[in-house]
């Protein structure tokens, strides 16, 4: 049965979704570039924004996960899942993974943009 709090809360459409999850990722990648983060800081704040829930963050990190691995859909999804459960347990190995996974992602993604190939 559904309360009156819940009956409240508007539901966004797919697009809608699309659309905000899309500015949180500009205002993300706005941020980063005015602060000036190098990888290491990127990935580190990827990382915690993911364990934080932040659409955008999480967005980010699957499109790195894909474009480190190669993998599509699903299997993207466990991967940044595992990292957060693994984050939260405060396992360093796994921890230090996800760096340097999201890091490679963002040199990758880097490389692409220099040469026009995004």
């Amino acid at each position: 049965m559904m309360t009156q709090q819940q009956a409240s809360i508007p539901q966004l459409s797919t697009d809608q979704e699309a659309e905000l999850t899309q500015a949180k990722i500009d205002e993300i990648f706005n941020l980063a570039t005015s602060i000036l983060w190098d990888f290491e800081q990127f990935a580190k704040k990827i990382l915690a924004g993911c364990v934080a829930c932040n659409s955008g963050y999480v967005a980010i990190a699957i499109e790195l996960i894909n474009t480190v691995t190669g993998l599509e859909g699903e299997a993207n999804h466990a991967i940044l899942f595992f990292f957060v459960a693994q984050t939260k347990k405060l396992d360093m190995g796994s921890i230090n993974k996800a760096h340097l996974l999201f890091q490679h992602g963002l040199l990758i993604k880097s490389i692409q943009a220099e040469q026009g190939t995004l």
